[in-house]
């Protein structure tokens, strides 16, 4: 064999194996390149999700907390008294249904919201599901009813048939 041959073949032998390399390498980076848009992908959509929370966040937690300083002011305030004239009654019983539809209303589209809002990897979205359906669980028993026969009872508000006696 020649020298000339020789350096040939190992040249032509190089060649090969640095396209073989190359080759690989570029598969390598075309994999990380994929992995690296998923991720982006999944990162987006949970960006999108935790804005469609913030944008919910206040509404509600107004909406609660109407409904709560209500609440509070019937069981220790002197909302009761409001209740002597018939005026002042309707007046008293509308504003506090509409406290009470206004939070459930507002719940209502978040739940609906989250509910597209699917990832189950997310801690803020896994949250606030868990969080609406303790709202809707409470709401849907009768395990708070006082039992002395004023009004239906706590589940029938929620259109629900849970009885937990």
């Amino acid at each position: 064999m020649s020298g000339e041959l020789a350096v040939a073949l190992i040249a032509g032998f190089a060649a090969v194996i640095a396209a073989a390399w190359s080759a690989q390498q570029q598969h390598s980076l075309a994999r990380l390149q994929a992995r690296l848009k998923q991720s982006e992908q999944v990162e987006l959509r949970h960006q999108e999700a935790k804005e469609q929370l913030n944008l919910h966040r206040e509404p509600v937690m107004l909406a609660a907390a109407e409904l709560g300083e209500r609440l509070d002011n019937i069981l220790h305030g002197r909302f009761l008294s409001y209740l002597g004239t018939e005026r002042h009654r309707d007046l008293a019983i509308l504003t506090t249904l509409y406290r009470l539809a206004k939070y459930f209303a507002k719940l209502e589209i978040l739940y609906a919201d989250t509910n597209w809002m699917k990832f189950s990897n997310d801690n803020d979205t896994k949250d606030v599901a868990r969080a609406l359906k303790r709202i809707g669980r409470t709401f849907a028993t009768d395990r708070l009813d006082r039992g002395n026969g004023d009004g239906p009872p706590l589940h029938a508000l929620a259109g629900g048939a849970t009885c937990d006696r």
